[in-house]
């Protein structure tokens, strides 16, 4: 006998998922369930926080070059503001707010600073606040990011919106602040690739992998350009930097294969289109580039083969 269950029916739960929630940095549409913002990394509890309030908090930012301190500023400044008893009250708003204040005076207490704050907008430290002063009777909510690199990151959303020209600006504007920040220069080179510059574009391309040696995309970008130039030798170099810091990436097997099949290696190159094929059935350009390399081998081995001459009669 088959005992029968109640199963509650839970598909009410999807019906959040339905509204979705807007960042309150970049207004970019989120699920409610997010942590951060899928456009601009920034938490999403900044939105949710300002729902349940009804204020429009304001924004406030400390700007100025890479390692100028702006974070133990920020650190030491809501420390000091949030130890006032009778003038300016300031209250942290949820647990990540108070984590730039923390992790400022610990270092301090140590007699070291903090460590400089990441190139990843996820990794930034957020702060929101209220502010209260005895005189006013409304409080005051601010929004204060801890940000670095915040021009590159503005440049790379411009370019993903289309805004080259104001991209290419941020990206200069990062590089005179920062001349070793490998990201600006590999945006930089990516713009001037598009805009056929690819001298340039190779220059800002090898400057982001010297900054950063393990930059993946540094090596891919900087091969495609050297191969657009008619540079393939130079361009197998970088790929074959490529596949040291991705070595299953089926793509680049495949464009390393390519350029090797170009400077006549056709044993080396078959050997990667048949890893890119491994790697990715579904590569059929990359299926028809190892027929016609091994083609061209056999062909190249039937060329190079001595010629059998028949034995000469002799002479009765």
């Amino acid at each position: 006998m088959t005992k029968s269950v109640i199963q509650p029916l839970e598909s009410y739960r999807l019906i959040q998922y339905s509204t979705p929630i807007p960042c309150y940095i970049c207004s970019a549409d989120n699920t409610t369930d997010a942590e951060f913002c899928n456009h601009c990394s920034a938490p999403m509890a900044l939105a949710h926080q300002a729902n349940v309030r009804g204020v429009q908090p304001r924004m406030v930012a400390v700007v100025g070059p890479s390692g100028v301190g702006k974070t133990v500023y920020m650190g030491m400044l809501l420390d000091m503001l949030s130890q006032q008893s009778r003038k300016m009250q300031l209250l942290a708003r949820g647990a990540f707010s108070i984590n730039l204040q923390q992790t400022t005076m610990s270092a301090l207490s140590r007699c070291e600073f903090p460590r400089k704050t990441p190139n990843e907008p996820d990794r930034w430290n957020w702060v929101h606040c209220q502010i209260r002063l005895p005189q006013q009777r409304n409080s005051l909510e601010l929004i204060m990011p801890d940000m670095a690199g915040a021009h590159s990151n503005l440049g790379t959303a411009l370019a993903v919106e289309g805004k080259l020209a104001e991209a290419r600006e941020h990206f200069k504007r990062t590089l005179e602040i920062n001349p070793s920040f490998a990201d600006a220069h590999l945006g930089l080179g990516s713009l001037l690739a598009i805009e056929g510059d690819l001298g340039n574009a190779v220059g800002h391309f090898r400057q982001a992998v010297h900054f950063k040696p393990h930059l993946f995309a540094g090596y891919v970008l900087l091969g495609d350009a050297y191969l657009q130039l008619g540079r393939t030798a130079a361009a197998a170099d970088a790929y074959r930097s490529a596949l040291n810091e991705e070595p299953d990436n089926a793509i680049v097997h495949d464009k390393y294969g390519g350029a090797l099949a170009v400077l006549n290696q056709f044993d080396e190159a078959i050997i990667h289109f048949e890893k890119a094929l491994e790697l990715d059935h579904t590569l059929q350009v990359t299926a028809q580039k190892l027929e016609l390399a091994r083609k061209l081998r056999d062909r190249r081995a039937a060329a190079t083969q001595p010629t059998s001459h028949p034995a000469e009669k002799s002479a009765p």
